[in-house]
């Protein structure tokens, strides 16, 4: 969690530094007219430091113990787990599998037709 905190904040040698960086210069490549939008994006990037070192540090230096309680989870949310997990899995009964005969998809009784109209 800290050091997908320090990337998303930035710091190097991290991804989020080198993604700041490239944005950064390539604006500033655009030309004066927009210097302003790098300034508006370092503030952002000071703020979103001060945010997530905030988080770090009420990860590791809170003085409250952790609260381990098990969360309620509500009747919706469970059976919208239910039903992810249902379509997730392979061979599950929301995939309805063609009979024997019946067509998979349309373009194949296109491709069908096509067929014997130019053999006809």
């Amino acid at each position: 969690m800290t050091l997908a905190m320090i990337s998303l904040a930035g710091i190097p040698p991290l991804a989020g530094f080198f993604g700041k960086f490239l944005l950064f210069k390539a604006v500033i490549e655009q030309g004066t007219a927009y210097y302003w939008l790098t300034g508006v994006a370092i503030v952002g990037v000071v703020i979103s430091l001060y945010y997530y070192f905030g988080v770090i540090r009420a990860i590791y230096w809170s003085q409250e113990p952790a609260d381990l309680s098990p969360l309620a989870v509500s009747v919706p949310l469970n059976s919208l787990s239910g039903a992810v997990l249902r379509d997730a899995l392979p061979g599950s009964l929301s995939q309805r599998r063609p009979e024997n005969g019946e067509r998979r998809h349309r373009s194949v009784e296109i491709r069908r037709r096509g067929r014997r109209g130019a053999c006809h």
